[in-house]
């Protein structure tokens, strides 16, 4: 009788099912922790469909492969990753590598998607786009904007502030 009860409990239509159910978990765990490259990051990101910790992994992943950012595109995006974890450290690193910025003005089709997805972010690169372009009263609006917005989310952008205040002075 107890061998009745395994041939049950192992019959190929039960195995099928916890086959197919493992490869479910399986990509649906690949998926929810992607670790594309640089250019796949800021695609991900540019639509702004990641929220919470799926797109602190997809930002932390960026600055992992900040040695592989090989255009003027890709630095500035790990820079704004930086700002966008508040990385302090990795933000002078990221601006030093495009460093200077009057010569790292971007292309309209450079800038598409480089806001990461964050309208923080957005201001954050328009005001330094300006910069570059010595659009001081553009880049100052820029960087007001910036206060505003880090004043309605409070900490979660503390950084972005600081650059916003220090870009004031």
């Amino acid at each position: 009788m107890a061998e009745r009860s395994r041939d049950r409990l192992l019959t190929p239509a039960a195995l099928v099912f916890v086959a197919a159910v493992s490869v479910i978990v399986g990509i649906g765990l690949l998926t929810r922790h992607p670790r594309p490259d640089l250019a796949g990051s800021i695609a991900l990101l540019g639509d702004g469909d990641l929220d919470g910790d799926e797109r602190k992994i997809v930002l932390d992943n960026m600055l992992r492969r900040s040695a592989e950012a090989a255009s003027d595109r890709e630095r500035w995006a790990v820079m704004l990753a930086t700002v966008a974890l508040g990385d302090r450290e990795a933000f002078a690193a990221a601006r030093a590598a495009i460093e200077p910025l009057a010569s790292h003005a971007l292309s309209d089709e450079d800038r598409r998607w480089l806001d990461l997805g964050d309208p923080v972010l957005r201001n954050v690169l328009g005001a330094m786009q300006h910069e570059a372009l010595g659009q001081r009263d553009a880049a100052r609006g820029r960087w007001l904007q910036v206060q505003n917005q880090v004043l309605l989310t409070g900490n979660r952008y503390a950084f972005a502030g600081e650059l916003a205040a220090a870009a004031l002075r």
